[in-house]
């Protein structure tokens, strides 16, 4: 009945003022993503989870593809800060009010941090600290235009968005966290039973 009535609705706004193109791709789309569903689940009462129970499946593999990507931004911005860090990189981070030396710190974090990430190791705290450091660059570097000058720090704004992301849902099951630190590395070990 559910079926029925969207069909009814989509053939209205669809079909009403397209061409024979558009009318086909409609009738598609509503066989594909409304009675597909309807008809298939109509049991189980679940009509509309099919599409997110596929996109579940791909977290592993989307966690993997973030990690990477982070990684590979992060170690391209924190080795230049660590092999070449003269005096004018120095000089960027007294201009904006901090101490020359934390050239070397966001280095550090940047460099540790994104290979961290990209091998999936320690990466709640990796990325918590990758988080926090972009925070603080878009405090004291970015945002000198105003907070409403979005252009200025979008780019550490995604970064430190997609860190805090990685920090809250872990690294996924494709790492090296997964079989260390996480529920899937508890499985195959056993308690050692003590002699007395």
């Amino acid at each position: 009945m559910a079926c029925a009535i969207r069909t009814n609705l989509l053939r209205l706004i669809f079909d009403k003022d397209c061409n024979r193109f558009f009318a086909g791709t409609a009738v598609t789309m509503r066989k594909v993503f409304f009675c597909y569903n309807a008809r298939v689940h109509q049991r189980s009462g679940n009509a509309q989870r099919i599409p997110v129970r596929f996109l579940n499946t791909l977290q592993p593999v989307s966690l993997l593809i973030l990690r990477i990507a982070l990684g590979i931004i992060f170690l391209f911005h924190g080795y230049p800060k660590l092999a070449h860090s003269h005096g004018n990189m120095q000089g960027v981070f007294i201009e904006h009010g901090m101490p020359g030396n934390f050239v070397y710190v966001a280095g550090i974090i940047e460099t540790f941090g994104g290979g961290l990430l990209f091998l999936g190791l320690f990466t709640r705290p990796a990325a918590l600290l990758l988080a926090i450091e972009m925070s603080v660059a878009i405090w004291k570097v970015h945002s000198i235009h105003g907070y409403l000058a979005v252009h200025d720090y979008e780019f550490p704004l995604v970064l430190a968005a997609t860190c805090l992301v990685l920090a809250t849902v872990g690294a996924g099951l494709v790492s090296l966290d997964h079989p260390l630190f996480e529920s899937g590395g508890s499985k195959g070990r056993t308690p050692r039973s003590s002699k007395n």
